[in-house]
């Protein structure tokens, strides 16, 4: 016998609206993910710079009779200006720009965490410290072994 009662066939607008919400948060946690990798990866790149920022310390000694700078980017008593002449130019920060010069600490290490991008740098007789501000609140630091 066949049923007098007609049945619609198709989704009714609740279970299309609990599709969409399920969705939704899907998407939604997919874009964090990469959002945090991609912030990773970039304090990574940050990492690589400031060890090679603390290579660019040892050449700049080398060339300059054995001795740290004692300014981040003026002109000083040891030799041309650090950052001007070893950083700027040849570093790009992640993301695109470039880093800018921070504050100088005539300590071991470095006083306050940089702001995102920027290198501050401690010198202190024959160690340093290189920090540079990341993405993930603190900072990236290289130092002299």
């Amino acid at each position: 016998m066949k049923s007098l009662i007609k049945r619609e066939q198709g989704f009714t607008l609740i279970e299309i609206v609990i599709v969409l919400a399920i969705a939704a948060a899907i998407m939604l946690m997919v874009f964090l993910a990469v959002t945090g990798a991609r912030r990773s990866q970039r304090d990574t790149q940050r990492r690589g710079d400031a060890s090679r920022m603390a290579a660019t310390l040892e050449q700049y000694a080398a060339n300059n009779g054995g001795n740290y700078p004692d300014a981040i980017d003026t002109a000083d008593a040891n030799g041309p200006k650090w950052f001007t002449t070893y950083i700027t130019g040849n570093f790009n920060a992640p993301g695109g720009g470039s880093y800018s010069a921070g504050a100088f600490t005539a300590a071991a290490t470095v006083s306050a965490v940089p702001a995102l991008n920027t290198v501050n740098l401690a010198v202190s007789g024959t160690s340093y410290q290189v920090c540079i501000g990341s993405e993930t609140g603190g900072d990236v630091c290289a130092s002299s072994k």
